[in-house]
């Protein structure tokens, strides 16, 4: 099986994703309030990703992407723009500068990039595939962060 792109039930919201990112989105007013509406998954591998925030202004898009319950967060940007080959289809161009991963992944790095590559291609236009002919994804080097220990989640570039 691959990566397929659909909108998430609320038995795979509770099932895959829980409380799990809602670190990413402190609302002290309502904890636990996150819900995402759209996904890339892969069941076989028990691997998904999700769009995190960002991409207006100076502020990276963030992505997760998790894999038997490690998660991932994805760093950069995406552009799209008309494919020169099919006038009617979009080309989306994937860029990432940043891999921010917990220690039980460092080894995987290899593994993990095939996923990521897999998973913004399917991923697409905002979750959609539908009239996107091609996505690259473009993996700058020394893209690999790692947390730090502690509970402030501050991240630090891998020496």
């Amino acid at each position: 099986m691959s990566f397929v792109n659909e909108e998430i039930s609320e038995a795979d919201h509770a099932k895959y994703i829980g409380d799990s990112l809602n670190i990413y989105f402190p609302n002290p007013a309502a904890p636990g309030s996150t819900r995402f509406q759209k996904w890339a998954i892969d069941r076989e591998r028990n691997v998904f990703l999700v769009f995190l925030s960002g991409g207006a202004g100076p502020f990276p898009e963030r992505y997760a992407l998790v894999w038997n319950g490690e998660i991932v967060v994805l760093e950069g940007s995406s552009r799209r723009r008309r494919d020169e080959r099919i006038p009617t289809a979009l080309a989306v161009d994937y860029r990432v500068h940043g891999i921010y991963l917990t220690p039980a992944l460092m080894n995987r790095r290899e593994e993990l990039l095939t996923m990521v590559r897999e998973a913004l291609d399917a991923y697409g236009n905002l979750g959609r595939r539908t009239n996107v002919e091609t996505v690259t994804v473009a993996i700058e080097p020394n893209c690999w962060h790692k947390p730090n220990p502690g509970p402030e989640l501050s991240w630090s570039k891998e020496k």
